[in-house]
């Protein structure tokens, strides 16, 4: 009994940094992922919640971003959406907004990227 309650309490917290990911992978095509919105999820201030992910080495713009690749990818390799409709469902204004940010992060545009 004693080494399971050791083995219980022996398990890490998820990090900060993998707890807003986690959100934010969910939340990416609502409207509202401001760090003001995922802080009073977290119930915490938005100061605290960007000092702890400075802590933790990451800034929630890098956080959004890398849900809004992933979620990309999914969208891209997992549906016939049309790339305009995908950037609109991340937030972006207009495609070539989405276009640019996603050759920023893979090196290929969204068009070239996708399987065909």
């Amino acid at each position: 009994m004693e080494k399971s309650v050791a083995t219980y309490w022996a398990v890490e917290q998820p990090s900060v940094t993998h707890t807003v990911t986690r959100m934010l992978h969910a939340r990416v095509v609502f409207p509202d992922i401001s760090l003001e919105a995922v802080a009073n999820e977290m119930s915490m201030q938005p100061r605290t919640l960007n000092r702890r992910l400075q802590a933790e080495g990451k800034s929630f713009r890098e956080l959004v971003n890398e849900a809004r690749f992933a979620v990309a990818r999914q969208l891209l390799a997992g549906t016939r959406m049309d790339i305009t409709d995908i950037a609109l469902a991340l937030g972006y204004a207009d495609p070539s907004g989405f276009t640019h940010a996603f050759q920023r992060w893979s090196g290929v545009a969204p068009s070239e990227w996708r399987p065909n």
